[in-house]
């Protein structure tokens, strides 16, 4: 892994959920979770990630598996509705903006902010509660060095999301001039830090 990357400080996101890094080897695994989604998202009306669709990804998967800043959540237990090494969530934590986070937030001073984009769950996952236990996860499970807050945004308009976002302890810093929700939370000490 690179030195850049994400480190994992806790590999447990939630119980039977293990976290790692994304690797060339198993970038394709991540790909097809986000495509099933934009899929999905499609079927429901949403242009939400439609991109994907059609081979763009604004958010740079593939770059940000090089940087390793991608993050694969597997399910790590059989039994009715799981499958032990399924791929159940995926969460890209990028250490510097992208231009879509520029377009966004604006030339604010970037460095001591951490990107949180792509947060996915698989469809067989919904309703488990692995979306905010890898929002959790985000804050609690990595070493951010040098980082302060994490930033996300959500195109407005989508209160089940704005609400999981507020639910796990973002704050809403307003709309963009382009239409999306911003908003930040602040990272604990223990971010800063490998576990012991």
């Amino acid at each position: 892994m690179s030195t850049q990357g994400i480190e994992i400080r806790e590999p447990e996101a939630a119980e039977g959920f293990a976290a790692e890094i994304v690797t060339p080897a198993t970038a394709a695994e991540a790909s097809e979770l986000l495509v099933g989604i934009a899929r999905w998202l499609r079927g429901t009306g949403s242009s939400q990630w439609s991109g994907l669709l059609e081979g763009q990804d604004s958010h740079g998967l593939d770059d940000a598996v090089r940087r390793g800043e991608a993050v694969l959540f597997r399910d790590m237990q059989d039994g009715p509705g799981r499958e032990k090494g399924r791929p159940a969530g995926l969460v890209l934590l990028l250490r510097q903006p992208g231009g879509w986070d520029r377009e966004l937030w604006g030339e604010r001073g970037h460095e001591p902010y951490l990107y949180l984009h792509r947060l996915a769950v698989a469809r067989a996952y919904a309703g488990s509660g692995l979306g905010r236990a890898i929002l959790r996860w985000a804050r609690e499970g990595a070493v951010h060095p040098g980082k302060k807050a994490i930033r996300l945004d959500c195109i407005a308009g989508n209160p089940k999301l704005e609400a999981l976002y507020r639910s796990a302890g973002y704050a809403s810093l307003g709309t963009s001039a382009n239409g999306f929700c911003l908003f930040e939370q602040p990272l604990p000490a223990a971010a800063h830090r490998r576990r012991d």
